[in-house]
Parts: structure tokens; sequence; C-alpha cells
């Protein structure tokens, strides 16, 4: 039988204020002598300060390294507090260059970047 671990994340001991944060959860254990450890789990999550109109971008890419011509869907939500009639708009870029505009997004929808990298070597996207 297993045991069950719950684990309250403190916001302010973790320093997670007003943005996106990547959290990464697994477990380890010592068996036999021997180190183990689980799979290990990556969500984005945002957290929205009550006061704050700043805009927050989540860009859900964890994979550091990507094969060229391989499209995978990146996660991007977006939250604005100033946007409350869902005509927020972003700006796909890589390595300096508009690829794409998005318009009319909602708050805190999950929308996905189609992404082919056509070059090799290190890549920077921004959104």
């Amino acid at each position: 039988m297993g045991t069950e671990f719950n684990k309250t994340i403190d916001f302010v001991e973790y320093n997670l204020y007003h943005g996106a944060h990547k959290i990464e959860m697994y477990a380890t254990a010592t068996l036999g002598g021997y180190s183990v450890s689980t799979e290990h789990i990556i969500k984005n999550i945002i957290i929205a300060k009550w006061d704050s109109n700043s805009a927050i971008i989540s860009f859900g890419l964890f994979e550091k390294d990507l094969t060229q011509y391989n499209t995978i869907q990146i996660p991007i939500i977006i939250y604005d507090p100033k946007n409350t009639a869902g005509d927020a708009q972003v700006r796909l870029i890589e390595n300096g260059e508009i690829k794409d505009t998005w318009k009319n997004i909602v708050n805190q929808d999950i929308n996905y970047w189609s992404y082919t990298p056509t070059i090799s070597g290190t890549v920077v996207l921004s959104v």
C-alpha cells in the first residue's frame, strides 16, 4: 500500500508573486540503499495579485532540445486584468522576427502556437 503525501505551496516562501511560474513536482526515496525518483510533472501556473494591472503571459515550452522540422504545440495563456472584452493581442517571435500575431485573445484561454523549427542551432522564442 502507498503512502499519501500532501504538500501545500506557500507562495511567499517560494517567492511566487504576480506572474507565470513553472512548478516541477516529483518524489525521491532511498530504497535498499538506492535512490529512486518518480517521473517529473511540470506545470505552469499564473499567480495574479489582486491589485496589479500587469499582464501575465504563461509560455509552456519545457523542452530545451527540439528536432528541426518537427512541429510542437506550445501552450500559451494570457491574463490581462485590463482585457475584459477579450481583445488582447500578442506577437509570436522567433529570433527577434515576428512570426504571427494573434488578436482577440480571451483571458485565461489556452492557445497553442504550432511551432516548427526550420533552422538548426539556438532559437529564441518569445511572446
